[in-house]
Order: structure tokens, then C-alpha cells, then sequence
């Protein structure tokens, strides 16, 4: 019992040590493990990453096709290409389901093809090679799409028509054969391909110059390539560039996705005196005519096609059947004597400021044969914008004039001017003398604000300024009513010529409150005349009446001082949409002399001073008038105090009188 214990470990204290010693030695392997598995670190990684996916110096242009030479036999098909490499890469070849490589050939070595992209790929080192591509063909249409541009193309191909290639060149990149002899059996289960239908549409626009817009749409196949020869017409010169043509035939294609195509030409009038319609199978076409006025154009041989009505020219169609020719005359009218150019609606602008004007011209104008319009410069007036339907025409001005380029039909001019006079005393639209009468004469003048308008004047209709006459009206009636205070004698503290005063002052900004000041002043000079007897029970109504009077009077007065300095004169301008600041004139005809309009105005300020004497005067006369009303309201009795005490003893009276008899009694 008494044995150390280590005995009974089965380590003991000799296999503790080594196990220590074991670790300690073990410790600076596991730590350069660790380190090694940290190695190389991830920004080297990704530097190593980008130097080997970097796309070469000569991308896009690492490859190039110098020669295509083209086999085609009855079943088979090679196409050896020499091409240039910059750098080593993959290079695209022609791949279609019409059909099937076999086999390829990199300086006559056998080689891998990879498909991908709709297209074959092949590894091919830097430098010159001849790669030969062997295919099997499955069917008797054959479309080879080329995926970089052809140049130097050789096709061999007795028993097949080629379609595509020009001059060695490969249109729109994509040659297609066709057997020229069709097999009775088929060989294989293909389908047999789609053959190519377009719808040919040429447009015809006859003005000064006759230009000829073709399109090509495509009808079927939805997909794939169309190569196609479309004639020319008689006379017809092409003016869209980059376009082949061979012995006056449009080389036309449209790649696999491409839905249409177009070019323009220019045709001489007499060059074309009738259209005809393809035989072949593979297209349709449509023939449109718009002539503008100066031509006349009829055909025959076809009959039209009804087209829809619309606002614009007359638009003349022909779906003819393969073969059908249509005859065209073409006749130019001779114009008739009499004018060519019509003013339909004109409209004068002239807005005005206070050291220079705004001036804007708006005609409507129709035209039969077009041609140069000259309307003169106003005087001091500086062109600043001429539209025609919309669009800014440029250098419009020549010797004076501003020159607008018509053509025929009908169009919409605007022209601006700034003007280096503004407003003035008299204040005159701009005289315009025009080539031609006018029609619809709108003439609209702006005055600034800070003017007082006194006179306007211009066509019979118009604005019509109101307060002249009004004013006329309410000083006659101030005359009247100073000879009558003067006649009768009445105790009124105004002579005739502060009731002109009076009415001067307030007919400008508020006539409407001179009605209770006039009423004030006769209903106190009838209450110191003929007073309601006090002891009548209409006494107190009548003195409230009155007190009620004196207040509308006064707030009138009151509220016409600050109206006055503050707010402008209403002159009462109205008729043919005008204001008291904005005026309108119409006239329906005039000769080539456009007619004129004008505005007298003053600055406003002399009509705030003016205002400003006036209030002064009402306040002095104010003090005269409400002493000489207190002696009127309050003469004889001011208050009838007796007619309450008289109504409290008739409730008295009323109130014993209904009591029983032995109350009363009591």
C-alpha cells in the first residue's frame, strides 16, 4: 500500500517526457506546413489571373481573310480559305443547317472543329494558313454565311446559280446556291427550305425634283438570308451610298435577321413613262405616286387601288400582277393669271416695355406654286427667330427683308423681332407693307403696367374704352347737383366745384361708393329740414338710419383713399376679348398695307399724384362735413328718451289692466 504511484500509471513519468519531447520537435514542421499552404497569396493569384486572360494588342483586328476559293459539286462541298493571324486564336467559320462538315484541314493537317455561337471555331497558331473545310451537302438550297468579310472570292459551281457575289466580293456576307436542276428524289428526309418572297415598294415623290424611295421587305422565310437582283427603273439614279449595282440591277441583301432594306434614287420626269411588273416568283411589288400641286400624273392600263382618306396630299396606288405594265402621263399645269400666295390669318403681336418691344408676326399662308416670301423689317427692329411649320429656318434676311422660302400648300410663320423703341405717349403697332392682301387680321397690343391708358384707337373692332362716357355722365350729374344745392339754397357745404372734385376722385377707383356719400349729404339736409317729430315712435329708427348712413359714406371715403395711391385707374376696356392693359382689333380684309392701332398713356405716377392732391383735399373737406352732419342729425333732439319711458308705462297700464278686480282694488 505504501508503492509510489507511478507504478500504477501505465504511462509512467519516462513516456510523459518523450511525449514532450516528441511535440517540441514536431512544432516547427506543422508551422512551415501552415505556412506553405498560405502560398501563393490571392493577390498574386489574381495578378497571374489577368496577364494570362489579357486579350491581345491587336484585337479587334487579329484576323483577317485574304482568299475564299469555293468547290460546290453534286453532293460535296470545299471551301479552302487563306487566312492571317496576328496572334494565336480561334477563327470563325461558316456553319449552316443546308449543310454538314466533314472534316478540316490546317495546312493540309487534319484538325479539331468546335461548334459554338452559330458558328464553327478552330485553333490556329500566328501567322499565314490554308484551312480547308469539307462538307456534306443536304439539300439542293445552300447558304454559306461568311463571319468576317470576303474579299477575293472564286466560286466554282457548274450545276448551281450563285446569288450574293459581286466582283469577287460576298454582299451583305452571305452566298446562296441553288441547284439549277432539281432532283425527282429525294434523298434524305430534309425539309425542303423556303424559298425567298420579298414585297418591292416604290414610292414616287414629284415636286421640283422627282425622287424615287424603294423598299424591299422581307416576306419569307422569316429567318435567313436573301440575296436578290432587283432592276432598275428606266432613267433611275441612285444617290444612297455603299450600294452595288451591275448592269443597272440592285444587288440586294438581307442577312438572317434583317426585315428590310431601302435606297433613294432621283429619276428625270421624262424618263419615265410607264412601269412593269416583274415575272419572277420570289417578289410582289406595289407602286405608290404622291405629286404635289405642280404635277399632274394619271396612269393607265391599271386600275388604282382606293386608299383611305386623310388631311394630307393624295397618295395614288397600284398592286399590279407579275407582268402588268402601267402607263404613266405626267403633265405639268400651266399656271393661270392671278395671285398664288394667300394670307388666310394673320396675327400682330406687339408687347411693349420700357425701353424696347416685343413683336411677333403669325401667318397662316397657302401657296400654289411656292417660291421666295419678302416682308420687310419693321423699323429698329432686330430679327431674332423665324419658324416655318415649327422648324427655325437660318440667314433669312436679305437687303431689309426677311425672306421665307414657301412651298406649296399650306404652312405656319412666326417671326420675332425686338424692337429698340418701347412705350411712348402715343404708342403704334409697326406699319407692314406685305407682297400680297391679307385676310383675318388680328392686331394685339400689351401696355405695361406703370402706364395710365387714356386713348386707344385702331380697326372698327375693337376696345372701347367705357370710362370717358361714364365720367361724362357723373360730372353732368355733379354739375346738376351743385345747381341745385345753390337753387334750393340747401345748407349742403359743397359748391359745384367740389362736387366735380368729388366725383373726379371717385369715379377712377371705386363709382359705385359714391352713391351712400350722395345719399349722406341729402339725408342730412333733409333731417335738418323736415325732422321726424320727436314724439312720433319713427323718430329713433330714422336717427339710427342715419348713423347707419354716416358709417357706409365714410368706410366709401375710407376705403377709396388707399385705392387710389395704390391700385391703377379702371378705365373699363372691354369688347373683342380686350383688358385694361391688353388690347385686341380684328379686321377681315386690308390690302397689302396691313392696318394700325395705337394707345395714349400717361405714367402712372401722375395719376397717383393726382390721388395723392385729391386725398388731401378729402381729408380737410372730411372735417368741414362730418361737423356740418353732427349739426344736422342732432338738430332739435338727438335721442328720444321719453318714447321709452311712454312704452314702459303702457306695459304698466296693460299689466293692471289684466289683474283680477280685487287685486286692483288692493
Amino acid at each position: 500500500s505504501g508503492a509510489p504511484d507511478n507504478q500504477h500509471n501505465p504511462l509512467g513519468g519516462t513516456t510523459l517526457a518523450s511525449i514532450l519531447l516528441l511535440s517540441l520537435f514536431l512544432n516547427p514542421l506543422a508551422t512551415a506546413e501552415l505556412q506553405a499552404e498560405e502560398f501563393p497569396p490571392p493577390a498574386l493569384l489574381k495578378e497571374l489571373e489577368i496577364r494570362l486572360t489579357k486579350a491581345p494588342d491587336c484585337v479587334p483586328h487579329c484576323a483577317a481573310l485574304q482568299r475564299s476559293q469555293l468547290l460546290v459539286t453534286d453532293r460535296r462541298m470545299v471551301l479552302v480559305q487563306r487566312i492571317s493571324a496576328a496572334s494565336a486564336l480561334a477563327f470563325p467559320l461558316p456553319l449552316d443547317k443546308s449543310w454538314r462538315a466533314e472534316s478540316v484541314l490546317i495546312d493540309d493537317t487534319p484538325s479539331t472543329l468546335i461548334k459554338a455561337g452559330n458558328r464553327h471555331w478552330i485553333n490556329v497558331p500566328a501567322g499565314n494558313h490554308e484551312i480547308t473545310l469539307i462538307a456534306a451537302l443536304n439539300g439542293e438550297n445552300i447558304t454559306i454565311p461568311f463571319p468576317l468579310t470576303a474579299h477575293n472570292t472564286v466560286v466554282r459551281a457548274d450545276d448551281w446559280q450563285v446569288r450574293g457575289l459581286s466582283n469577287g466580293q460576298v454582299i451583305g456576307g452571305t452566298l446562296q446556291l441553288d441547284k439549277k436542276i432539281k432532283q425527282t428524289k429525294q434523298n434524305s428526309l430534309q425539309p425542303t427550305p423556303v424559298k425567298p418572297f420579298v414585297k418591292i415598294q416604290r414610292r414616287l415623290d414629284a415636286d421640283l425634283d422627282w425622287q424615287l424611295t424603294t423598299t424591299v421587305t422581307r416576306i419569307a422565310p422569316a429567318k435567313g438570308a436573301i440575296n436578290l437582283r432587283i432592276p432598275l427603273l428606266p432613267g433611275e439614279s441612285v444617290v444612297t451610298q455603299n450600294r452595288v449595282i451591275e448592269q443597272q440591277q440592285m444587288l440586294v441583301s438581307l442577312t438572317s435577321n434583317q426585315r428590310k432594306t431601302q435606297w433613294r434614287s432621283v429619276i428625270k420626269p421624262e424618263a419615265l413613262q410607264e412601269l412593269q411588273a416583274s415575272t419572277s416568283t420570289d417578289r410582289v411589288e406595289h407602286w405608290q405616286i404622291m405629286a404635289s400641286p405642280r404635277w399632274h400624273i394619271s396612269g393607265e392600263g391599271i386600275p388604282p387601288v382606293k386608299t383611305a382618306k386623310s388631311g394630307g396630299p393624295v397618295i395614288q396606288l397600284w398592286r399590279p400582277w407579275p407582268g402588268e405594265t402601267l402607263k404613266l402621263q405626267a403633265v405639268r399645269p400651266e399656271p393661270v393669271p392671278g395671285a398664288t400666295t394667300t394670307i388666310e390669318n394673320i396675327e400682330l403681336s406687339h408687347q411693349l416695355g420700357a425701353g424696347n418691344a416685343a413683336l411677333k408676326l403669325s401667318i397662316q399662308m397657302l401657296t400654289s406654286l411656292g417660291g421666295d416670301y419678302r416682308i420687310p423689317q419693321p423699323e429698329g427692329g432686330q430679327l431674332q427667330s423665324v419658324l416655318i411649320d415649327g422648324r427655325e429656318q437660318t440667314a433669312p434676311i436679305q437687303e431689309d427683308y426677311v425672306v421665307l422660302p414657301l412651298r406649296p400648300g399650306s404652312q405656319q410663320i412666326e417671326i420675332h423681332w425686338q424692337l429698340d423703341s418701347g412705350v411712348a405717349l402715343t404708342s403704334l403697332t409697326p406699319a407692314f407693307k406685305l407682297p400680297t392682301p391679307a385676310n383675318n387680321i388680328d392686331i394685339k397690343l400689351s401696355l405695361p403696367h406703370d402706364r395710365w391708358p387714356l386713348f386707344v384707337n385702331g380697326p372698327k373692332i375693337g376696345p372701347a374704352m367705357l370710362y370717358w362716357g361714364v365720367l361724362a355722365v357723373i360730372l353732368a350729374i355733379a354739375v346738376g347737383l351743385g345747381l341745385l344745392v345753390k337753387r334750393q339754397a340747401l345748407s349742403i357745404p359743397l359748391n359745384t366745384f367740389q362736387w366735380l372734385l368729388l366725383a373726379l376722385g371717385m369715379s377712377t377707383v371705386n363709382m359705385a361708393g359714391s352713391i351712400p356719400v350722395v345719399l349722406w349729404f341729402f339725408a342730412m339736409e333733409a333731417r335738418r329740414r323736415k325732422p321726424v317729430p320727436t314724439s312720433s315712435k319713427w323718430f329713433n329708427v330714422s336717427q339710427i338710419g342715419l348713423i347707419g348712413l354716416s358709417g357706409v359714406a365714410l368706410l366709401s371715403l375710407f376705403y377709396t383713399i388707399p385705392q387710389s395711391l395704390l391700385s391703377a385707374p379702371d378705365m373699363q376696356v372691354t369688347g373683342n376679348g380686350s383688358s385694361n392693359y391688353f388690347y385686341q382689333w380684328y379686321q377681315d380684309h386690308s390690302s397689302d398695307q396691313l392696318p394700325q392701332a395705337w394707345v395714349f398713356s400717361v405714367p402712372l405716377y401722375l395719376f397717383r399724384i393726382a390721388m395723392l392732391l385729391w386725398s388731401i383735399w378729402i381729408v380737410f373737406a372730411l372735417l368741414n362735413w362730418i361737423k356740418w352732419g353732427w349739426q344736422s342729425i342732432s338738430a332739435g333732439q338727438l335721442w328720444d328718451h321719453t318714447a321709452s319711458n311712454r312704452k314702459k308705462e303702457g306695459k304698466d297700464k296693460k299689466a293692471r289692466n289684466a289683474m283680477p278686480e280685487n287685486k286692483r282694488l288692493e
